[in-house]
């Protein structure tokens, strides 16, 4: 005769509340940690361009690529760009525009070293950086672009300041050194010295 077994649930105490508890912890993890949906509000979390609209629909900022570059745009009321912000080896890592693009603020990098320009017309009017050779200078250019006047402080400690003239027919240079005597060469266009 087949034997009969009878089972009986006793319940733990415990079972409920740990159960609770146990829910209520998945909940909010799940709250918490679970990957969002794209929904039509404008929040993203993975795309290849993102846009920032103002009140009337204007775009104001934008998150994407330029040239192949990840790029940070911002721009005015009337979507002029005013600030771009981005990486790669092409460009100016950050470029300030002023009076629609015609002026223009660029920190830059050349060679390794970093480099602050002012441009009118996308033309360089005043330079201010570190040279390769290690030497810190001011340039200074006129509407065409071309450099007129620098000033440079050497590693070596010698400051220079030099005037080129517009055609390129001469230009006088004065460096002090750190000691020794100051000198003043006044040079043709070929570089021949006149003094």
């Amino acid at each position: 005769m087949p034997r009969r077994v009878a089972l009986v649930y006793t319940p733990d105490p415990l079972a409920i509340p740990i159960g609770f508890v146990a829910g209520l912890v998945g909940s909010v993890t799940w709250n918490i940690w679970s990957p969002r949906r794209i929904t039509n509000d404008g929040l993203h979390l993975r795309a290849r361009k993102f846009t920032l609209v103002d009140d009337q629909g204007k775009p104001r900022a934008t998150l994407g690529f330029v040239s192949g570059e990840p790029t940070f745009l911002i721009g005015d009321e009337e979507t002029n760009p005013r600030v771009r912000l981005s990486a790669g080896s092409q460009g100016a890592p950050i470029v300030l525009q002023l009076d629609g693009g015609t002026r223009a603020i660029l920190l830059t990098i050349e060679g390794q070293n970093p480099f602050l320009r002012l441009t009118e017309n996308q033309r360089g009017r005043v330079g201010v950086g570190i040279l390769d050779d290690g030497s810190a200078g001011i340039e200074v250019a006129d509407r065409s672009g071309k450099v007129r006047a620098e000033f440079r402080l050497a590693p070596d400690g010698t400051v220079s300041l030099g005037l080129l003239e517009e055609a390129g027919e001469g230009s006088v240079k004065l460096a002090s050194p750190r000691s020794g005597t100051p000198t003043l060469i006044i040079a043709d266009s070929a570089g021949h010295s006149l003094s």
